[in-house]
């Protein structure tokens, strides 16, 4: 899958359809201050057999991420799935590295400052 840099170049406003260009590094719309989406488009699904011996994290599944490749993770992904009922069951994500289901797009965001180099990156 090609890296989400080369394909994607702008940020897209959900609430005006505002855009900007990816390179801008903002993190908000300048005319409705709400944050930005993605404009991404995910690869089509990806087979369980293709899971097979992959790592237990986030990128086992990087072909379907906005981002490959990565070189930044914090062991999140894969807490386990626990059945509460007979159609209802818990992602118990309170076992990520932070305590918290962030943690996946947290190293998403982190990945993509990371390789767009900004100045500073303000948590």
């Amino acid at each position: 899958m090609p890296d989400i840099l080369a394909i994607m170049t702008t940020y897209h406003c959900p609430q005006d359809g505002t855009r900007s260009a990816v390179s801008a590094l903002t993190w908000r719309c300048p005319v409705c201050h709400g944050p930005w989406d993605l404009d991404f488009t995910p690869a089509p699904g990806l087979a369980l057999n293709a899971l097979s011996g992959r790592a237990n994290s986030l990128w086992r599944y990087e072909e379907i991420l906005p981002l490959s490749a990565p070189s930044v993770s914090l062991g999140e992904g894969r807490t386990p799935l626990v059945p509460l009922t007979d159609t209802v069951s818990a992602k118990l994500d309170h076992l990520m590295p932070t305590l918290s289901l962030k943690d996946r797009g947290a190293v998403m965001l982190a990945e993509l400052a990371r390789r767009l180099k900004p100045d500073r990156v303000v948590a």
